[in-house]
């Protein structure tokens, strides 16, 4: 057999209380979000807006997937407008999540305009961030670390059991957590001669192809 980590999604336990949890965090984010928070709220009335698609759900979903695909998703080709069959997947699960109650669409707006937008589901006591994104034109303002912390209070308030950011270990979401679930993959090969080659193929000769593949990068 061979077990491989695929990827380790960062992810945060919400029951300890917000207080002891803020504590926790870096000093300098903090400070950073509140010196942008002000600089936010000097211009307008920020505001933090999650629906639940049952009112609207088409048109929020229409403006969250702009701001999703606003900054660098879009030109990588992984934002949810990207691709046509990517935005019907992701608009079709959204109208399947609003049906049963666990969608939540999530907007930071200055006066009207959506600022960052989030793409999530909640159920069992559980969030998980599907997609986000932020307006490149506020960048100054990190409107994203904004938006995260205020969803991560919120998860707390609600009494939810866990925030999971989902995906890889990205920086971003270390900011917030260390702790990480290890998604792993395992492969059992059968006891014959096929089996014991296809073994080798997997264990001798995807490490090797990895290394060769880092040589060429440097």
């Amino acid at each position: 057999m061979i077990v491989r980590t695929l990827e380790r999604s960062p992810y945060l336990e919400t029951g300890e209380g917000w207080d002891r949890y803020e504590a926790r965090l870096s000093s300098k984010l903090l400070r950073e979000l509140r010196r942008r928070r002000r600089g936010l709220e000097a211009r307008g009335a920020l505001t933090l807006e999650v629906s639940d698609g049952t009112e609207g759900l088409d048109e929020l979903l229409d403006e969250g997937f702009l701001v999703e695909g606003a900054a660098w998703k879009a030109a990588r080709g992984s934002a949810i407008d990207s691709q046509p069959a990517t935005r019907s997947f992701y608009r079709e699960i959204a109208h399947w999540a609003a049906e049963r109650g666990s969608l939540r669409l999530a907007f930071l707006r200055l006066d009207r305009t959506p600022l960052a937008f989030d793409y999530c589901l909640e159920e069992s006591g559980i969030h998980y961030l599907v997609k986000t994104g932020y307006d490149p034109e506020y960048r100054a303002f990190a409107p994203g670390q904004l938006m995260r912390y205020l969803m991560i209070e919120k998860a707390f308030a609600l009494g939810l059991d866990s925030y999971e950011f989902l995906g890889t270990d990205e920086q971003w979401k270390l900011e917030w957590s260390q702790e990480v679930r290890d998604r792993t993959l395992l492969q059992a090969f059968a006891p014959s001669p096929a089996g014991r080659l296809d073994w080798a193929a997997f264990a001798v000769g995807r490490p090797l192809v990895e290394r060769m593949y880092r040589a060429l990068k440097r």
